[in-house]
């Protein structure tokens, strides 16, 4: 990518030939409640994917919608849960942000592959198995997702003439 009016281009995609620069939601302090474990395994949907688990059982869910949760409740409901089950990519982001087991059910768009620590996926063969396998993801990526995001920050501010 150039363009004569292109200083600076940052992808949220790792792994592109692009600077990495990962969705700046991370720098929002909601990362950093505590939150009390509430839920062993809750379901975060996409507002116009619905997420149906193939064996009909009832977990918690929401739908990642401003229109029907505010932030604060999202990201509530992803704290309180140990494992989270979802088809959206700031659902994914989100609970690897919060450290959560992380399990993208039925990835629908290249986004989901292009995370720098790659969640499980699942379908609807594999997700109880899935569940229980999944790890919680890297330590340290929330603070890792700020400084990159306050790095690039400061290199658009030191590109504009201002001070960071």
């Amino acid at each position: 990518f150039s363009h004569e009016n292109a200083v600076l281009c940052g992808f949220r995609d790792y792994g592109n030939p692009f600077e990495y620069v990962p969705c700046p939601s991370c720098i929002d302090p909601l990362f950093d409640e505590t939150y009390d474990l509430q839920y062993e395994t809750v379901i975060l949907e996409h507002e116009n994917l619905p997420l149906n688990p193939p064996t009909g059982e009832k977990l918690p869910k929401k739908k990642n919608t401003r229109e029907l949760c505010s932030f604060e409740e999202i990201f509530r409901f992803i704290g309180e849960a140990d494992s989270v089950i979802t088809n959206t990519y700031h659902g994914a982001y989100w609970s690897m942000l919060l450290n959560k087991k992380v399990i993208v059910y039925k990835p629908w768009a290249s986004k989901f592959h292009t995370f720098k620590h790659t969640p499980s996926f699942a379908n609807e063969q594999n997700y109880l198995q899935k569940i229980a396998t999944a790890r919680n993801m890297t330590p340290g990526y929330l603070q890792e997702c700020r400084e990159i995001n306050e790095d690039f920050y400061g290199k658009i501010t030191n590109c504009l003439g201002r001070d960071a």
